[in-house]
């Protein structure tokens, strides 16, 4: 299956110990239906909840959200490519060339933190102290992109019909 978003494991990773949405842009190559996502998170002890969601980019910036993972629970104590799941009408569309802000957002973990893996490069980041807002709001501007990246479906082509295998019918 096709992805879009930062596959790989990069060198740098933050931590946070408050509720918070971090996300990047990507852009697919291709259009399609959204299936799950992954992204590069663990905690220091303990859990919380995490969800990933997908934000529309509104003139540069994460605007309105557009989809969001069903929410689990995140305990692993390492760091590890973790899945999220899209079902329902978080099964949204994406076009080809057109670019998303994508990352995973994270209830208040209490005592313990949560970690994220990410990139380095300066401004590859947008991060707001909410768990999954549906306006991303005004945004802090910070170094990565995320490790995390949406994996979708892409539409099989319509299927064609042959006269001459047998499967076409007159009806009167």
């Amino acid at each position: 299956m096709p992805t879009f978003g930062q596959t790989g494991d990069q060198a740098g990773f933050s931590t946070s110990s408050i509720a918070k949405t971090a996300v990047s842009l990507a852009t697919p190559t291709a259009s399609g239906t959204v299936d799950s996502a992954n992204a590069r998170i663990w905690m220091d002890y303990g859990w919380t909840n995490v969800k990933f969601c997908i934000y529309a980019n509104t003139g540069g910036e994460p605007g309105a959200k557009l989809a969001e993972s069903d929410e689990f629970r995140v305990e692993n104590t390492i760091e590890e490519a973790v899945g999220f799941v899209f079902s329902g009408a978080n099964r949204i569309n994406v076009t080809t060339g057109t670019s998303y802000w994508i990352g995973p957002a994270w209830d208040d973990p209490g005592e313990s933190s949560i970690s994220y893996s990410r990139n380095t490069t300066a401004s590859g980041r947008r991060e707001t102290s909410s768990y999954a807002p549906g306006l991303f709001g005004t945004p802090t501007v910070l170094s990565g992109p995320l490790d995390a990246f949406v994996t979708f479906l892409i539409p099989a082509p319509p299927a064609t019909v042959d006269a001459t295998d047998g499967a076409f019918f007159d009806f009167f």
